[in-house]
């Protein structure tokens, strides 16, 4: 790694994301130890915003244990003598941490900061706009929880309780009652369930049924019997269902899945390009490349909903691009390193 002094001109904040990050990499030596104790005590904001750090590293939990993240850090550690690979292992933990201090921390204590309230059954219908998210009770006790420019019907809650997802994404917490069976339409598909934990989001072409506890089986009824489709998810299990009936079925992280809940949004490895585009469901603020030249980079992180300026700031201090221009509605970027952009 290439050494760098701490210029006076540096935020305590990006001093303290460099030296948390080569501490954590175990290759201090006693001249950095000595550097980064005279920085810590050269002025009173160091300190407090290195201590501040360890503290929200903590508080990430299982995201900061998660075994993607572990298994990246212990492949730079052990190449950290490339500078590409340590590049690569700073920005990593950089935008992680960077993201830490954006305040999710102490702002998401509790559960959720939206809307919090019963269903208007008279209305039948439930719908969030951008930026929005609400718990419903239902009449039967089920728990429902609207994601961000979401829409859901409340069809009938007698014998058979049946919603329909119109749009976006909701959490389903099912009261039990196996004498009546659960239902949630999204699209073509049918997703039946009883006593059950889990979650159905629609995007443009597919949709996708997530199992957190409990039991569903997902359904896609065929013009002839035989062109029917049905699967039965088991705990754990994802099934993304595209508009092309190709159905895959794979395994879910939990605190990933249900970070939206408490308006958050884990990104483990995930694409930039997704991740931007994860990050603008919940703005009106839209985050774009030039030329929608997204570079070819992963993220590791969480971010609060909705706070784009957290995001951007990462996205800077990484170096994965830079801002040319911004507006109340857009923020645009240009890609740092041209080299590296998706086709």
């Amino acid at each position: 790694m290439t050494e760098r002094d701490i210029s006076a001109s540096e935020t305590p904040l990006s001093a303290a994301v460099y030296w948390f990050n080569k501490r954590g990499a175990d290759e201090l030596t006693a001249a950095d130890e000595a550097k980064f104790e005279d920085w810590l005590a050269r002025a009173p904001e160091n300190y407090r915003a290195y201590q501040s750090l360890e503290r929200q590293w903590l508080t990430m939990g299982r995201v900061a244990e998660d075994p993607r993240i572990l298994e990246l850090r212990k492949q730079d550690r052990e190449n950290f003598h490339e500078p590409f690979r340590w590049r690569r292992f700073a920005a990593i933990a950089a935008i992680l941490l960077i993201v830490i201090m954006s305040g999710w921390g102490a702002k998401n204590s509790g559960l959720l900061d939206g809307f919090v309230g019963h269903s208007d059954q008279s209305k039948q219908i439930a719908r969030n706009e951008v930026g929005q998210r609400r718990v419903l009770t239902l009449q039967d006790g089920s728990v429902v929880t609207l994601d961000t420019s979401s829409e859901l019907h409340i069809l009938d809650m007698g014998k058979i309780r049946s919603l329909r997802l119109v749009k976006g994404r909701a959490f389903f917490d099912v009261a039990k009652d196996p004498s009546r069976p659960f239902i949630v339409q999204a699209g073509d598909k049918t997703v039946e369930a009883i006593g059950t934990s889990f979650s159905v989001r629609m995007d443009e072409n597919q949709v996708i049924v997530a199992l957190l506890a409990g039991k569903v089986n997902v359904e896609q009824k065929g013009l002839v019997a035989r062109q029917t489709r049905r699967v039965d998810l088991d705990v754990g299990q994802q099934l993304v269902a595209s508009n092309e009936s190709q159905w895959k079925i794979g395994k879910i992280d939990v605190s990933r899945e249900t970070s939206w809940m408490t308006g958050r949004l884990v990104f483990l490895n995930d694409s930039l390009a997704q991740a931007i585009e994860e990050m603008n469901r919940y703005s009106e603020r839209k985050l774009s490349f030039e030329g929608d030249i997204v570079p070819e980079q992963r993220i590791v992180g969480v971010f609060e909903t909705g706070d784009l300026d957290a995001f951007v700031k990462a996205i800077e201090l990484n170096r994965f691009g830079k801002v040319i221009s911004k507006s109340d509605k857009h923020i645009v970027l240009a890609p740092t390193d041209k080299k590296r952009i998706s086709e």
